[in-house]
């Protein structure tokens, strides 16, 4: 499919919990369980600088925030920033 995907990727500032590249794209996610908000999940991506590491790869960087409800396992909000 032209994917590539890593799960759980640890950097010094953290552990990133999805990251897809795409032939143009690359995409860090993250993903807020329980309480936690897009807001909340956007906010560690830019504050633990979880794209940095892809910054040399020259393709597009989408940072997205996922809250998730673990109660009914769906998704509560996710937001976009690229």
């Amino acid at each position: 499919m032209g994917y590539y995907v890593e799960v759980e990727q640890h950097f010094s500032e953290g552990r990133i919990d999805l990251v897809v590249k795409t032939a143009t794209h690359i995409y860090v996610m993250e993903f807020k369980v329980g309480e936690g908000t897009a807001d909340a999940a956007l906010e560690q991506i830019n504050e633990k600088h979880y794209a940095d590491p892809y910054l040399a790869e020259e393709k597009q960087i989408v940072k997205i925030g996922i809250g998730w409800n673990q109660s009914t396992r769906n998704i509560n909000d996710w937001k976009i920033e690229a």
